[in-house]
């Protein structure tokens, strides 16, 4: 795990290797020190009483917030065209993916999310940790606009997990993030509660399946031993755990955490397996699938509405065009 916070109980040989490679990706001057530079940052922060914590809480709720509307489309304004064109971002030689442009809080602020074909490492991960982190941080820009100032910030997400995982903010550069500059620009207040409000609900989720068509092959019948042919060691030892139900043609096998349907007559699914829902299928389709109990996190309607953020539109004051 890339968790580790530059403090009395590092070494000087690990500081050292870290400032090196941060100074190698242009995240920290040739003339600061790593330790300084964290300090003073974190100074700030405790002058205007926010914590690291309040900040995770902070950004969570941003990338869930941005999930829900991923779906719903946003044209810039003029005004707000402008404002994006002051950042210079693409300079990496990645190909990219994808630009969502959607309105949060309110509709206070646009948030632009920028997707990348590839991801910038982070100089404090462990030699020893050979995990490639890409997929959780640093493919990601994010531009947000004050749609009443037109006051912009932009954050890489790989500071995201810098600011909360390593109390790191950057030197000052193009890619900084300044403590003071966040803390005004989101209005974040002390003693503020940011952590996102989810229903948590589990459901089946399919790892893995065979089928086949009904319709072109009507005389076929799957058995348990079509999904052992393909199966790991690993799933086939779960089998002996599981409860066994036949429903009509179909048959279901079952724990407390993996599941197995083996379907002879899609016509006649059960809408839940063992109090879960799980996929369905097509109409003419047999087969098996594997599932694994998932748990999946929504937020909650009243997070979505709730105007948590202390600065919020005023009825009577109109958006910038």
């Amino acid at each position: 795990m890339c968790d580790v916070i530059i403090n009395d109980s590092v070494n000087d040989i690990d500081i050292e290797r870290i400032e090196k490679k941060c100074r190698e990706q242009n995240h920290l001057s040739q003339t600061e020190l790593l330790k300084q530079r964290i300090f003073e940052d974190e100074v700030v922060l405790k002058q205007h009483g926010i914590t690291f914590k309040q900040l995770e809480d902070f950004f969570e709720k941003i990338i869930y917030h941005m999930g829900t509307k991923s779906f719903k489309s946003y044209s810039p304004t003029e005004k707000e065209f402008q404002e994006l064109q002051k950042y210079q971002i693409g300079s990496t030689g990645w190909c990219l993916w994808n630009i969502q442009y959607n309105l949060l809080f309110n509709d206070r602020f646009l948030c632009v999310k920028i997707t990348w074909g590839g991801a910038e490492l982070c100089p404090f991960q462990s030699v020893h940790d050979k995990k490639y982190h890409g997929y959780e941080y640093g493919s990601h820009d994010w531009i947000f606009i004050d749609r009443v100032t037109l006051e912009s910030i932009h954050i890489g997400d790989l500071l995201f997990h810098q600011i909360t995982k390593h109390h790191f903010f950057q030197s000052p550069g193009p890619y900084r993030v300044d403590p003071l500059k966040l803390i005004k620009f989101f209005n974040l207040r002390p003693n503020k509660d940011y952590s996102t409000s989810f229903d948590n609900k589990y459901a089946w989720s399919s790892k893995h399946s065979g089928s086949c068509s009904k319709t072109h092959f009507p005389d076929r019948v799957y058995l348990l031993e079509d999904y052992t042919k393909f199966a790991s060691d690993e799933d086939k030892k779960s089998v002996i755990t599981m409860i066994h139900e036949r429903q009509g043609l179909n048959e279901v096998y079952y724990n407390d955490e993996n599941a197995i349907l083996i379907i002879n007559d899609p016509t006649n699914l059960p809408e839940t397996l063992n109090g879960l829902k799980y996929s369905e299928w097509s109409d003419d389709s047999i087969g098996y699938t594997f599932y694994t109990k998932t748990l999946y996190k929504t937020i909650t309607p009243e997070e979505e509405i709730t105007e948590w953020i202390s600065k919020s539109i005023p009825v009577e004051l109109k958006v910038l065009n």
